[in-house]
């Protein structure tokens, strides 16, 4: 068993920075990383979220507002006939540990619920173990099409062990066998991901009706959410847009301590969000 000369830390922030810049080149924004501390992970079960609008999934409130989620995990490469797996591939592999630990499954079980949900919710993992390839994917910008990712949505059972290989299109996941599609980073923001285009008036409008779904019984939610409608309305037109805007990113920061990921280019103007 060969192991990665980095850190899984080093992947994630890697891949965290790769990915919002594709983001920004594709749409026009930074979008934040939400990464929480050690002590949340462990129990919210994902190590970096993002807020996209153009997700049909509102902002998760236990999920510090995001709807996409990524856990990171490091892979070691297997090259003897005897490893556990080699049958599957009769080859050099790779694998990683779905557990956290021996048999500790606390975090693939939350991963889980956000997935049977249908938030998009993955496994990110290296194919390579060598820090100067994943230096060179990240300084060409090819980051993206490099790390295989494993929807958690497509997983029908509770597994151990997954494997691959750098060149294989999917991922065999090991007790009772089963095997899922590769995705990529890349593929998540490719042309098949998106929709029809957004404006960002209306990308605004779909935020804070999503927000007024998940107030519940919190009385100072919805209370809030009134006096921004009503301060909106009262707004003339030229500018009502932007005060909305402003609102809202105003109430995402101090309710889900998230931010929003778009804003107002030159008046009011489509910025190219996929709906």
């Amino acid at each position: 068993m060969t192991e990665a000369n980095f850190s899984e830390s080093q992947l994630q922030q890697a891949v965290n920075t790769a990915y919002v810049r594709r983001v920004a080149e594709v749409q026009g924004f930074y979008p934040l990383p939400i990464v929480p501390s050690l002590i949340a992970e462990a129990e919210l079960g994902w190590d970096a979220g993002f807020y996209f609008p153009w997700i049909s999934y509102p902002p998760s409130v236990d999920d510090k507002g995001c709807n996409l989620f990524l856990q990171y995990k490091l892979s070691v490469e297997l090259v003897s006939a005897g490893a556990k797996e080699w049958s599957s591939w009769n080859k050099a592999y790779y694998r990683f540990k779905i557990p956290h630990n021996e048999d500790d499954y606390h975090q693939w079980e939350q991963l889980k619920k956000l997935a049977d949900k249908g938030y998009p919710t993955y496994y990110a993992t290296n194919a390579t173990l060598l820090l100067a390839v994943l230096m060179a994917a990240y300084q060409a910008g090819t980051l993206p099409e490099n790390i295989p990712l494993l929807d958690v949505r497509l997983v029908k059972d509770q597994h151990k062990h997954v494997t691959f290989t750098p060149t294989s299109k999917q991922f065999l996941l090991h007790s009772e066998k089963e095997e899922i599609q590769k995705t990529t980073v890349a593929a998540l923001l490719s042309s098949d991901h998106h929709g029809p285009i957004m404006s960002w008036r209306e990308a605004t409008d779909r935020v804070v009706d999503d927000l007024t779904g998940l107030e519940g019984e919190d009385e100072r939610w919805g209370a809030e959410l009134t006096r921004l409608r009503e301060q909106t309305a009262a707004t003339p037109e030229p500018v009502r847009s932007v005060v909305k805007w402003t609102l809202a990113a105003s109430f995402v920061r101090r309710h889900l301590g998230a931010q929003m990921l778009w804003r107002p280019l030159r008046g009011d103007s489509a910025v190219g969000l996929p709906g």
